[in-house]
């Protein structure tokens, strides 16, 4: 059975999260910028089975509590911590889609021994989004948004999303996505494109992997993922858990430690 809850983060709000129970490895489910938990809907019933399966509503979005102003991806490592402490768990397994994959890897780095991995969904390997960008390259692609929320994430949403039945799950992901505040919104966009994956991943103790769209690969190479296992799902965009759930949740249930 399903129990809803939430978590006291150290940054001073609390995290929305539903434990769904289970036994064997736990699962913590991250999703990306601006998402909800309801984006893991097609992996619940699968996993559930086997592993002890918790998605949270990452800081700032869902039925969380806003962020502060100026936090970013810090802080939602902090709720993932918050999470993981309230339900006394002992050792997780991290499973992070888009900004969720830095930020899981934000909170593995805190969390030590207790992460046995952290596995990543469409994410860690475009320069673009997880190299330290450029100060006016930030502040442009912020000011995009700024503009017009709505018309620019309709417009990327629409651009990535390539498999399953692509117009209802571009409206649930836009609809989604569009409830966040704007602030927090353009706060954590900022927060992502100043984190910097070649200056973080090397503090990262636990063995990673990710699940990426072979649609969206970046052609540029990131010299510490040089050795990062990568499986790639051909057909999917941005959303594979969603656009193709049964090819994905396979993948994932290959990848996931088992006691």
């Amino acid at each position: 059975m399903a129990v809803t809850g939430s978590a006291q983060a150290s940054y001073g709000g609390t995290v929305s999260f539903t434990d769904f129970g289970g036994e064997g490895p736990a699962l913590i489910f991250a999703h990306g910028w601006c998402g909800s938990q309801s984006f893991w809907t097609s992996q619940i019933p699968s996993f559930s089975q086997h592993c002890r399966v918790v998605t949270l509503d990452m800081a700032g979005s869902g039925a969380s509590d806003p962020l502060p102003a100026g936090a970013g991806l810090l802080e939602m490592a902090q709720g993932i911590l918050a999470v993981v402490d309230t339900l006394g768990l002992p050792q997780v397994t991290l499973i992070g889609h888009s900004m969720g994959g830095p930020v899981a890897v934000e909170a593995a780095i805190r969390l030590g021994a207790r992460c046995n991995r952290v596995i990543g969904v469409d994410t860690f390997t475009d320069p673009m989004f997880y190299c330290r960008r450029p100060d006016e390259e930030i502040a442009s692609r912020v000011a995009a948004f700024s503009a017009d929320f709505r018309e620019v994430t309709e417009a990327m949403v629409v651009r990535t999303v390539r498999g399953g039945n692509q117009p209802a799950i571009c409206r649930w992901i836009v609809q989604e996505m569009c409830g966040v505040n704007q602030m927090v919104a353009l706060s954590t966009l900022r927060s992502l494109l100043e984190w910097d994956i070649e200056e973080r991943w090397p503090l990262l103790r636990c063995a990673a992997s990710t699940i990426n769209s072979a649609e969206l690969e970046s052609d540029e190479a990131i010299p510490c993922l040089s050795r990062l296992p990568v499986v790639h799902i051909a057909g999917s965009g941005h959303f594979p858990m969603m656009e193709c759930p049964e090819e994905f949740n396979k993948v994932l249930s290959a990848a996931i430690p088992r006691r």
